[in-house]
């Protein structure tokens, strides 16, 4: 008993043991899973995107994703996806790498991250976003060199000032893009003599001022300022001897005239456009290089460019959208090489056709004057067009021109005309397509407003001045009271002659149709009367002889009847005239029946549907068949009814007493 009750307690005690042992571990483990649970989800507190690419940004294409990775900047170790872990040969031939520091505390961070990459001494270009930093921060590989990084790019930071000790362990660097990184302040860039390219991009707040910048490199060859807050004249005094594109975009120059007098020799490109600028210049030491000078989207109203010897290399001049009113042409003295000159946009009001073809005469192809204040050119009699390059054009569109001095020149100058591109409307007034304005070009001195009605308003006098138009035939003054300006739209006078000439002509045809159809029935000159196309309906229900057509044939007049006949039997066109005032066989009835002349007589009440010519034929033979139209006619006894058949006709024959009565 004793023994069996000590084993069942010993039994019970290990199995105690064995529980709480696997419940010890079973808890220990549980801690050990919630506390890696807790360092996975928890990100660290620092982390820079980096992806590394194989090509350069300007030559990368749309599906080259690169070789993303993830940067602990906070404990210094580098964490690579697990999908990209491909071990020592994941970064093999990637120099290329952009640092994306949107995941970094803003001003917690010493560095980009370049040093935590296996390859950072072998990059060649750096690509830097999304940082919030100062100037302290450096490009730099744990203090090492890095010797082939050529090209560094900024956008759109949070840095404020960009010093030259960025930069310093970048020693053959070469192109410098800074784009919307809100800079306000840009240091000297020491010690960087090989930089070709700059490039500054949307900086609103940052304002350039001292020209030091631009004398700490002078290898610079590009130099490109777009949308930046203000730039003073002093920052340009002095340019690099090898600068050869100079490109000033929406940037106000203070205090609004540029000369560039110094390192300009090599210049090839200038671009300054919506600058503000009231006055340029351009006086090098020796001749220019230049080709291309566009000063668009400025206030210019002087232009000076000095080509001290031999031919210029100007091939493009544009003074678009400037305030010229007048151009001068001894700009243009050495321009021999001058292809295309832009002046659209400005405020000509009238130039010398003389003098713009000997602008460049041997080389120029396009001249652009649209959207100017020109009504008319000047000295067109003496424009030599021989001498002119046969290639040129001078667009001259959205100018108010004078119609009256655009068709004189039209026909006067042919072959310069044809010089013109224009786009043709036709809706609008226009010569040859051109669209024009009807009034007549400025005289030398416009005239001046005379007082044309005197006024008398509320017991005072007070005069109205109004100009006299010339020439206007679009408007006019009508004086009656009060002056009443009255004003004519060309355009819809065309359109109404548009509209209404087809329907004339329609109107004319149809009336040829109806004259065509009436004639086809009738013969006008003989039945006119009783006809229902010219009102002749009857008047009554019952039939009358006067409202009938009667066909006469007087073959032979009775010898005795007084009547005067005249007779004709045969006409050249086969018409048969009727008898005015003869006797009608319908009237021989009663006691003049003995002097009536008896004729062949047929008489209908509608029109026949024979022409009468051939009506007349019919009759004729019915005549002949019958006998001697004499002899039948002079047995005739009594008046013939009227007869309803339109081919024939059949006489009664002469009674014994009429017979008897004749002879």
């Amino acid at each position: 008993m004793g023994s069996s009750h000590f084993s069942v307690a010993m039994t019970q005690c290990v199995f105690l043991v064995v529980v709480s042992q696997i419940l010890s571990h079973v808890r220990a483990a549980g801690d050990a899973m919630s506390s890696a649970n807790e360092s996975i989800s928890l990100p660290p507190a620092c982390v820079i995107r980096a992806t590394l690419y194989k090509t350069s940004s300007s030559e990368r294409s749309q599906n080259d994703f690169g070789l993303p990775l993830a940067i602990d900047c906070s404990e210094n170790s580098s964490m690579g996806m697990n999908y990209f872990d491909l071990g020592a040969q994941r970064v093999a031939g990637k120099r290329h790498v952009s640092l994306d520091g949107f995941q970094t505390p803003p001003l917690g961070i010493s560095s980009y991250g370049l040093e935590y990459l296996d390859n950072c001494v072998d990059l060649e270009s750096v690509e830097i976003q999304r940082f919030v930093g100062d100037a302290t921060l450096k490009l730099s590989c744990g203090g090492a060199l890095i010797p082939n990084l050529t090209a560094v790019s900024f956008r759109y930071n949070e840095l404020g000032t960009l010093s030259g000790e960025t930069i310093q362990d970048l020693p053959h660097l070469k192109i410098l893009h800074l784009q919307q990184n809100s800079l306000r302040y840009l240091e000297y860039f020491k010690e960087h003599s090989d930089l070709e390219e700059l490039l500054i991009q949307d900086e609103r707040d940052l304002v350039l001022r001292f020209n030091e910048i631009l004398n700490q490199l002078p290898e610079l060859r590009r130099l490109s300022l777009r949308n930046v807050e203000k730039i003073e004249d002093q920052f340009l005094r002095i340019l690099p001897e090898n600068l050869t594109d100079l490109i000033i975009e929406n940037t106000p120059i203070q205090p609004g005239v540029l000369y560039l007098t110094e390192g300009v020799a090599k210049l090839v490109n200038v671009t300054i456009t919506n600058c503000q600028l009231k006055g340029f210049a351009l006086q090098p030491a020796h001749n220019l290089d230049i080709m291309y000078l566009n000063l668009s989207g400025n206030a210019i109203s002087s232009l000076n460019i000095s080509f001290e010897s031999g031919p210029s290399t100007l091939l493009t001049l544009d003074l678009s959208r400037n305030r010229l009113e007048h151009l001068n042409f001894t700009w243009f003295y050495r321009t021999t090489s001058l292809r295309s000159l832009h002046l659209q946009e400005n405020h000509f009001h009238s130039l010398s056709l003389f003098q713009l073809g000997f602008i460049s005469s041997a080389s120029i192809h396009h001249i652009d004057l649209r959207s100017n204040e020109l009504m008319s050119f000047r000295d067109t009699e003496n424009a030599d067009l021989p001498s002119w390059n046969p290639q040129l054009r001078i667009s001259i569109d959205d100018n108010p021109w004078s119609c009256q001095w655009m068709l004189n020149f039209s026909h006067m100058q042919p072959q310069l005309f044809r010089l013109f591109q224009y786009s043709k409307y036709i809706s609008h007034i226009n010569i040859n397509g051109l669209s024009c304005t009807p009034q007549e070009p400025p005289s030398e001195e416009p005239p001046k407003v005379r007082r044309i009605m005197h006024v008398r308003i509320n017991g005072t006098d007070s005069s109205i001045p109004v100009p006299h138009p010339h020439g206007n035939v679009s408007s006019f003054t009508v004086l009656y009271g009060n002056p009443v300006e009255l004003h004519r739209s060309q355009r819809s006078l065309a359109l109404i002659i548009v509209f209404m000439l087809p329907l004339g002509i329609a109107f004319l045809f149809l009336l040829l149709y109806l004259y065509l159809h009436c004639e086809r029935l009738f013969h006008l000159s003989y039945y006119a009367s009783g006809l229902p196309c010219f009102g002749g309906e009857k008047s009554s229900s019952g039939p009358r002889f006067v409202d009938h057509v009667d066909i006469v044939r007087y073959p032979i007049a009775n010898g005795g009847s007084s009547c005067p006949v005249d007779v004709e039997t045969e006409l050249p066109d086969g018409y048969e005239t009727p008898v005015s005032g003869g006797t009608s066989i319908c009237n021989c009835t009663g006691h003049r029946e003995s002097t009536c002349s008896r004729t062949h007589h047929v008489t209908y009440e509608s029109l026949p549907a024979e022409l009468p010519y051939q009506l007349y034929a019919e009759i004729k033979e019915q005549a002949d068949e019958n006998g001697d139209a004499d002899e039948v006619l002079a047995v005739t006894t009594g008046p013939t009814a009227p007869i309803y058949d339109h081919l024939s006709f059949v006489e009664e024959m002469p009674k014994l007493d009429e017979l008897r009565d004749i002879s």
